[in-house]
Parts: C-alpha cells; sequence; structure tokens
C-alpha cells in the first residue's frame, strides 16, 4: 500500500463495482497510515 500517496480517481474509468475489499483491520491500517502521513495523532 501506498498510503503516503493518496490519489483520486475517475468514478467513470473503473468501470462497475469496487475495486477491491479490504477486511476491517486492513481497513484500519490503512486509516491510522493516513492520519499519520497527514500529521494527525489521535
Amino acid at each position: 500500500m501506498l498510503v503516503e500517496q493518496p490519489r483520486t480517481l475517475d468514478r467513470v474509468r473503473p468501470g462497475e463495482g469496487p475495486l477491491t475489499e479490504l477486511s476491517d483491520a486492513e481497513m484500519g491500517r490503512v486509516e491510522e497510515s493516513l492520519l499519520a502521513v497527514l500529521g494527525v495523532f489521535l
């Protein structure tokens, strides 16, 4: 994962459905990493 390089995606380009699915644990790690990159510490 490259959470230090967030990007926007064109809503039309990927097509239908999600690009991937993350477990709750994976989503938690993504959230923690993004907060750290943004300098938000809870």
